[in-house]
């Protein structure tokens, strides 16, 4: 599945812990929903 994660310019960083529970979850709705491709803004 192709996802795309994006942070608010303030933040400096996104922890590597929490892009991974991220990604999980999105390819989760993925598979509900019958996408390919997502996009997350956080």
């Amino acid at each position: 599945m192709e996802i795309l994660i994006s942070a608010e310019p303030e933040e400096p960083g996104f922890p590597h812990e929490l892009e991974e529970c991220v990604r999980n979850a999105v390819e989760k709705v993925g598979e509900l929903y019958g996408t390919t491709d997502a996009e997350v803004s956080i």
